[in-house]
């Protein structure tokens, strides 16, 4: 019974490895990710426009006002006993600055562990070659042994 048990445990302990789903799931292969940003510009196009605005008023004809600069015109008139306003809007362009992401992704290459057996297992390899020397031998003695007569 004793040599029973201890067959036992000697298979399991011989058994009792680490599998590679185990080791992948402690250790996981990594990869790292570089987030790259880079500022851009974007132009915006602004269409052109007119404004036209007219109010009956009792005045003689005249230019009340001009004004202009690089995107607009503004002219005030009374024309016909009415008031017109007219402004014109000039196309424009808006650069506007819009910070681009770029991902890229770095692979780390894992070299392949060597193989490594711990020495526990290794003693245990051993006194299981024993154990199996050892019945191998209780049993060619049992077979052969001298008859005494």
């Amino acid at each position: 019974m004793k040599y029973l048990l201890f067959i036992i445990l000697s298979v399991f302990l011989l058994a009792s490895c680490i599998t590679q789903q185990k080791c992948l799931q402690k250790f996981p292969p990594s990869s790292d990710s570089i987030y790259i940003e880079k500022l851009k510009e974007v132009p915006i196009y602004i269409d052109g426009d007119t404004i036209r605005i007219k109010v009956p008023v009792n005045c003689p004809d005249q230019d009340v006002a001009i004004y202009e600069n690089v995107k607009l015109r503004q002219t005030i008139r009374i024309l016909n006993g009415k008031l017109s306003s007219i402004t014109e809007i000039k196309p424009d362009t808006i650069i506007k600055t819009v910070a681009e992401i770029h991902q890229k992704v770095k692979e780390v290459i894992i070299k392949q562990p060597e193989k490594y057996i711990p020495g526990v297992f290794k003693i245990a390899f051993w006194l299981w070659i024993g154990v199996i020397i050892a019945i191998a031998m209780y049993f060619a003695y049992k077979i052969y042994r001298p008859k005494i007569p």
